[in-house]
């Protein structure tokens, strides 16, 4: 019997470690593979290169700082520091003559939270120990998409300091992948808990039931959305892969969208001749429209037909083309994937109707997408915007600058709905990282590596602990793919939320059916010791029952049960079938509270409360999101907008202004432009102005009001390119302020400025020489009640 055990104990421990490794191997290696057999065909390339490639591709994963390594080396310390700190816990407890003091469950589980973290922070140690050049560390092992702020410097002096300044953020994709399933393990959790508790005071209500289903689809909508605004104005900051996957499922001309992406940017203007006729004027030549449909200077707005792009001018007719023409294009895709799943395994033909009913209901889902989207632009823009919105509040520029696309990007992400419960969890999470990846800096200086190297040492702590003691709560494919290289079985017939106080267990037959387990009295502590649970308290009934409860107060787990499931062998015992049976013959039953009670009638008082709570906290928001959002830009730069740094009040402005006399100067050009309803001439005086980081600068703008009567006008400013408004800083300006000129006046209007010297140390400031500041008058006048409001018409 001892060799054998040790045996089982030797594999329990290596096994872990190879399959990792095996796994890491795999991952890393197969794209590279299809790539190397995609390239077979090429006549270009002889018998030996692509032999020496297939080499290169089958011994690129092996190396001491490569995935596979990392793999092994997290998951072999997270499983053998736990055993090394038993045994020398062992070792204390002989020495101090105290044989019988055991380990608390809090002790091992922290045991084990601290192994995975030291594990988890030397494996990303290994991985980030590959040093190259900063152009090509810009790619991971498995994605090699270019950033924005990966590009190479203009000179060769700030090439030369690059070489010297070291990046970090190779695993960025990898840290952000663990930071999401940390979140959603120590969510579900909390969940958990809150759920025992409602339950345990009869407190559970419908709405509470519904959160868990709907938070997946509201995680892959928020998701969804970040990414598709990446995608139409910010596409650099996506895998460049995953970019052009979403361009072949969209089928949408580039010029569509470059137009939007210029109308954002302000080089696109509606009523003004800014010279992009062209871009859209070959749309139309090639699609047979008029060209004056793609002049915005004559069109105003362009339009709806255009976006359909040779669907005729109804949009509902669009939008019913693009679910036919995506469904076809997902169906080859996912059809071929499910029958090979299912011909792989050796599944029955009724296996394969469900293959196909998946792929049906998957393609469903991609289709609704893209159909939701179009559409959702479409109403924005034409059809349902225009009558919910005075024309002149938000004018058609509004709308194809960024508005319409954010309408698409808030509703298309809905159609998740369409997919299964298990689907909405995978795609959820395979969208998620990605979508935190585009509000991140790809590149960073490496002193601040030890932050990602935390976030991703404590995220991978979290699940790996969490895989021992409560592997429900992994969810997805993910969780059993970890569970299975831990060596962790998956709970089969157990609901992960069921908890019960004390069980009773039939202990007469052993785990392989031959041999019975140990008579009473031994069979209680070896009970106790095989379910490493010293805090139950076991009860005998009988020479073969026996009764377990937490001496502690708390309720058996469903891991507990399911130790008990693998040690006695006879998971179908009566026992176990009273709770876990899918007959409700079989289950327990509990008494239902009639709806006239006490209880029930309070549980309506919270809903309503609740309800009632979410409407008046979203009315609020709702009206105060426009200034808030307001606040939060002027002061962190973000949308383009500079940050005011009089406003700060901090005092260390002067700080500030020291010229970085090393530095190349910044070309900062300004553009004036004024609202349609507005009949004022706002030019700058100056072109452009080049100035070092950390110099002071003085430019002025002049405006005329052309009109027959005095005028308020109120400007507001952006900067391009956006990422740069955070060192932008402005001393004074005019902007947000009424400025009131009587008829025919002229004033000069100064802008007061520098470019903060940090601008130099950014990484993702490279290559970047060229600044626009722009401002746009609008006109406004009082209200009755003394609340400056634009004007609805000339």
């Amino acid at each position: 019997m001892a060799p054998h055990a040790g045996k089982i104990t030797n594999a329990r421990i290596i096994n872990p470690v190879l399959r990792a490794y095996v796994l890491g191997y795999l991952t890393s290696t197969t794209p590279r593979l299809l790539s190397w057999l995609s390239r077979l065909q090429r006549k270009d390339v002889d018998s030996k290169q692509k032999f020496k490639e297939l080499v290169r591709v089958l011994l690129g994963g092996w190396g001491l700082n490569r995935f596979p390594t990392f793999c092994a080396a997290l998951v072999g310390g997270a499983t053998w520091l736990p055993l090394l700190c038993y045994q020398v816990y062992s070792i204390f407890r002989q020495w101090s003559s105290q044989a019988s003091l055991r380990p608390s469950r809090g002790f091992v589980r922290l045991i084990r939270f601290f192994s995975a973290f030291i594990s988890a922070w030397i494996g990303f140690q290994l991985l980030n120990r590959k040093r190259g050049s900063p152009r090509a560390d810009s790619t991971t092992e498995n994605h090699d998409s270019q950033r924005q702020g990966e590009a190479l410097p203009a000179h060769d002096s700030d090439l030369e300091r690059l070489k010297h300044h070291e990046l970090a953020g190779r695993t960025l994709d990898l840290t952000l992948f663990s930071f999401t399933r940390a979140l959603d393990v120590v969510a579900c959790i909390a969940w958990d808990r809150w759920k025992s508790r409602r339950k345990s005071r009869n407190r559970w209500t419908r709405v509470e039931s519904m959160a868990p289903q709907l938070a997946d689809a509201g995680l892959f909508a928020g998701s969804a959305a970040v990414v598709m605004w990446a995608w139409f104005y910010l596409p650099e900051r996506l895998p460049r892969s995953y970019a052009k996957w979403i361009g072949e499922a969209a089928q949408v001309d580039s010029r569509l969208i470059e137009a939007l992406r210029r109308a954002r940017r302000g080089e696109f203007v509606y009523g003004k001749d800014t010279g992009q006729a062209p871009l859209l004027g070959s749309m139309c030549e090639d699609y047979g429209w008029p060209i004056e449909w793609g002049d915005p200077a004559t069109t105003i707005p362009i339009p709806c037909e255009m976006v359909h792009m040779g669907c005729g001018p109804s949009c509902e007719w669009h939008a019913a083309s693009r679910f036919l023409r995506t469904f076809k294009f997902a169906l080859a895709t996912y059809l071929p994937l499910h029958l090979l799943l299912r011909l792989r395994s050796r599944q029955s033909p009724t296996a394969c109707i469900r293959a196909v009913k998946d792929a049906m209901r998957s393609s469903s889902f991609l289709a609704l997408f893209v159909s939701i989207f179009y559409y959702s632009v479409c109403l924005a823009r034409t059809r349902l915007g225009p009558r919910l919105f005075d024309a002149k509040t938000v004018t058609p520029m509004m709308w194809d600058s960024g508005l319409c696309v954010g309408a698409g990007c808030l509703m298309c992400g809905w159609s998740i709905l369409a997919e299964s419960a298990h689907r909405r969890q995978e795609i959820a999470f395979f969208v998620a990282p990605r979508a935190a990846a585009t509000l991140l800096p790809r590149r960073y200086d490496k002193k601040y590596q030890w932050r990602e190297q935390f976030a991703f040492a404590l995220s991978a702590a979290i699940v790996l602990t969490c895989i021992k003691e409560r592997p429900e709560m992994v969810r997805g494919v993910f969780g059993r793919v970890l569970a299975s290289v831990m060596g962790v079985e998956a709970l089969t017939g157990v609901h992960p939320f069921c908890y019960l106080q004390n069980l009773e267990v039939d202990l007469r037959q052993a785990p392989d059916g031959s041999n019975p387990l140990p008579r009473p009295p031994r069979h209680i502590t070896w009970l106790r010791a095989c379910l490493e649970l010293p805090e139950l308290t076991i009860m005998l009934l009988s020479d073969s029952n026996v009764r377990l409860a937490r001496s502690t107060g708390r309720c058996l787990s469903c891991w507990d049960i399911y130790h008990l499931q693998r040690l006695t062998g006879n998971a179908r015992s009566q026992g176990f079938q009273r709770w876990f049976s899918q007959q409700p013959s079989l289950r327990q039953q509990i008494p239902s509270t009639p709806y006239s009670s006490p209880e029930s009638v309070k549980r309506n008082k919270s809903t309503l409360y609740y309800t009632i709570s979410v409407i008046v906290g979203t009315v609020a928001l709702a009206y105060g999101s426009v200034p808030f959002y307001k606040m939060i830009c002027q002061q962190t730069g973000w949308g383009g907008q500079p940050i005011q740094t009089h406003l700060t009040g901090d005092g260390d402005t002067a700080s500030r202004l020291k010229p970085v006399t090393d530095a190349r100067r910044i070309r900062v050009t300004f553009n004036g432009s004024v609202s349609d309803v507005l009949p004022w001439k706002f030019t700058p005086q100056q072109r452009e102005v080049r100035v070092l980081p950390g110099e002071t600068a003085l430019a002025f703008y002049t405006a005329t009001n052309n009109g027959p009567t005095d005028i308020i006008g109120v400007a507001t400013y952006s900067v391009t390119p956006a990422q740069v408004a955070p060192y932008f800083s402005k001393i004074q300006c005019f902007c947000f302020e009424e400025q009131k000129l009587n008829a025919g006046e002229s004033v000069d209007m100064p802008v007061f400025f520098f470019i903060d010297p940090d601008f130099v140390k950014d990484p993702n400031m490279k290559g970047i020489d060229t600044i626009t500041l722009s401002y746009t008058f609008f006109k406004a006048r009082y209200d009755d009640n003394g609340v400056l409001r634009p004007t609805p018409s000339g």
